[in-house]
């Protein structure tokens, strides 16, 4: 008998925090500004420039009083650029390496955020903080490069080296060695995860916010080594992770108080 109470209390909570949690649904639109944490094979400190994107898709949201749990499928767009003149390590004094890099992946990704509202309705001003997991769809790579090297009669020999939509692949299922020749790509791990954290105001049935995120994957694979990269430049990724900045718009139906 005590069992049976016990299920029929708790079935009771149960139906009684269903009954006060609202869903809404709908389109969400967004605009991101992305770069990243980038370490090149060479010492020289890069600092990555941000490149516009975009994240277009859907969010649901399931409202209890001030808490609210927010999920989203999207389009998302990510990348960053590098802009940069440097000496690399081991070439002569006076030869400087001019790049100018774009690295632009579209993935397939989930956000889910834990919202506090002002309101127990869901209406005005909120604070939010979750995490995300993106599956690459696809990637590429523009580059156009030079190498300045000074010549003994005082002129300056130029190097260039340019390529556009190069595709960024997953990673490879074997490291390419020197026995079986270079690997003129870029690799990335097909799956991203992070964190992020933003606000937003919702009014009637539209919800704008603003985040940070912050990647926490080393998106160059393990197993791609040096050699799978473009080696003649040092400006290669050792490593990269995304971070990114969003404003977006979500248009939310059903019940509204």
């Amino acid at each position: 008998m005590k069992c049976i109470l016990t299920l029929f209390f708790a079935l009771a909570e149960v139906s009684v925090a269903y009954s006060q949690t609202t869903i809404h649904f709908g389109p969400h639109v967004g605009g991101v500004a992305t770069t990243a944490a980038y370490a090149a094979y060479d010492k020289h400190r890069f600092t990555p420039r941000s490149v516009l994107g975009v994240a277009l898709g859907g969010t649901i949201q399931a409202q209890q009083k001030q808490w609210a749990l927010q999920i989203s499928g999207l389009y998302a767009q990510r990348g960053f650029r590098l802009q940069d003149e440097y000496q690399p390590v081991g070439t002569p004094e006076g030869t400087s390496y001019l790049i100018n890099e774009t690295y632009q992946l579209s993935y397939l990704s989930l956000p889910v955020n834990l919202a506090y509202t002002q309101r127990p309705n869901g209406q005005g001003f909120q604070v939010f903080a979750g995490g995300y997991v993106s599956m690459l769809l696809k990637g590429h790579w523009e580059y156009n490069d030079s190498f300045l090297t000074p010549q003994p009669n005082g002129e300056v020999f130029r190097s260039s080296y340019l390529g556009h939509d190069k595709d960024i692949l997953p990673s490879p299922k074997q490291p390419t060695t020197a026995a079986s020749g270079l690997d003129y790509y870029i690799y990335s791990r097909r799956v991203d995860a992070g964190l992020q954290a933003g606000i937003g105001y919702r009014f009637s049935r539209v919800l704008i916010q603003g985040g940070y995120s912050v990647g926490l994957v080393n998106l160059v694979p393990a197993n791609s080594g040096s050699n799978a990269l473009l080696v003649y430049q040092s400006s290669s990724p050792k490593s990269y992770s995304n971070r990114g900045v969003h404003l977006s718009a979500a248009y939310l139906f059903g019940k509204t108080d």
